[in-house]
């Protein structure tokens, strides 16, 4: 279906012209037209990946491997965002079908599977997804009389279509299979809505952290506020300063709120899917962009809380003394 591959050959890139099949293809990039990286092809598991590491109005970009690429093997990029959503195989297919025009065979999406527990018996070949195993610990498993429950490893991961543990080797029945598979969707959607909302704060958090840079970084401003007009001004500042302290604080409370139910997810993952699996990923890569924002507010947030408190003694003091010179102060105090 492919009209040339990348690949990696003598330390530099090569394209290979393939027989073409009479269906077109397009080497365009959202803002570019890439003629080379364009015949690199899709996995749901890359061994490179395209950064634009230049904007409008001349974007550049920028082929990076994410792994070590052997000399004669294939340079494969992901078309899809892999960290951002939470995608099984079947979802993933289903979009790069509606949208590329092609059905994905990577080894995430269409891996042999073993012909054991449910598929034993099977002489043809079955293929599946990777990396979407249960866990063995969210399976039931009942003794020969039924009397009483079998220990669960906990390592154990459950295969998809086989039901069988590959840790214990202990078979799920297809109603146990069934319905774990339904807890699973379930999970999947609540996680999906939950990275949304995750998602959408953090660019929010950034976006706003940017607009707010400039005025917390101009102290020697204050300083040079010396007459009467100019210390009216330093007041207003200070006001503006304390509704940024108050509006940090609503932020680190939401950040926190937002982390524990993060935290919340990840627990009741675990308890449903094995460790491998692909939706560890986004909910991992949001949980450290939650920390990593939070590490910095806290610094930033309580800075912000010291700063206000020392300018509202200084206010105090002002209007006790009647001087000018302590709203300077305060504002000195804030922004430092």
């Amino acid at each position: 279906m492919e009209t040339a591959k990348l690949f990696i050959n003598n330390d530099a890139l090569q394209i290979k012209e393939l027989p073409d099949k009479g269906r077109a293809f397009c080497n365009s990039f959202p803002t570019a037209l890439l003629v080379t990286m364009s015949n690199a092809n899709h996995s749901c598991n890359p061994n490179a990946r395209v950064d634009e590491v230049e904007g409008f109005p001349s974007p550049v970009y920028q082929l990076t491997a994410k792994r070590d690429i052997q000399c004669g093997e294939e340079v494969t990029i992901s078309y899809i965002d892999l960290v951002a959503n939470v995608e099984l195989a079947e979802d993933r297919q289903r979009y790069l079908e509606e949208h590329f025009l092609f059905y994905c065979l990577c080894e995430w999406c269409h891996a042999p599977q073993p012909t054991t527990g449910l598929l034993a018996g099977l002489n043809d070949a079955v293929h599946g997804p990777l990396h979407e195993d249960y866990a063995c610990t969210a399976f039931q498993w009942k003794s020969e009389n039924e009397s009483s429950a079998e220990i669960t490893c906990e390592s154990g991961k459950v295969g998809k279509l086989t039901g069988r543990c590959t840790t214990c080797g202990k078979t799920a029945t297809q109603k146990q299979l069934d319905n774990i598979c339904r807890k699973s969707d379930r999970l999947i959607l609540s996680l999906r809505r939950m990275l949304v909302e995750t998602n959408a704060f953090v660019e929010a958090v950034r976006a706003g952290g940017n607009s707010t840079s400039t005025a917390s970084n101009t102290p020697s401003d204050a300083r040079s506020r010396q007459s009467t007009t100019e210390s009216a001004k330093s007041f207003a500042t200070t006001s503006t300063m304390k509704e940024e302290g108050v509006k940090n604080a609503a932020t680190l409370k939401e950040l926190k709120r937002l982390q524990s139910l993060m935290k919340g997810m990840e627990t009741r993952a675990i308890e449903l899917l094995h460790s491998s699996h692909i939706a560890f990923v986004p909910i991992r890569a949001c949980l450290d962009d939650l920390q990593e924002l939070i590490g910095a507010g806290s610094l930033n947030g309580s800075k912000i809380r010291n700063g206000a408190r020392k300018a509202e003694n200084r206010d105090t003091d002002a209007s006790k003394n009647g001087t000018i010179e302590a709203l300077v102060q305060g504002v000195e105090d804030l922004l430092n």
